[in-house]
């Protein structure tokens, strides 16, 4: 009985250290999204613009009729 006790508090140990773990990774990917943000922006005009670049001209005029 005492063994089994200990196995399940082991097993939840893992669990919370996996938990911890995703937290953690998660947070990195928060905090690195922040503080990449004003170049991941840029970027994304950029690249916005090359795509309107090279649309057809009929299509650059409807781009514009929905404003």
């Amino acid at each position: 009985m005492h063994r089994v006790v200990e196995e399940e508090d082991e097993e939840r140990s893992r669990q919370r250290k996996m938990e911890e773990a995703l937290e953690v990774k998660s947070l990195r990917r928060i905090i690195s999204a922040y503080l990449n943000y004003p170049d991941a922006a840029e970027e994304d005009v950029k690249r916005y613009e090359r795509s309107f670049k090279k649309l057809p001209p009929a299509h650059k005029d409807k781009a514009f009729c929905y404003n």
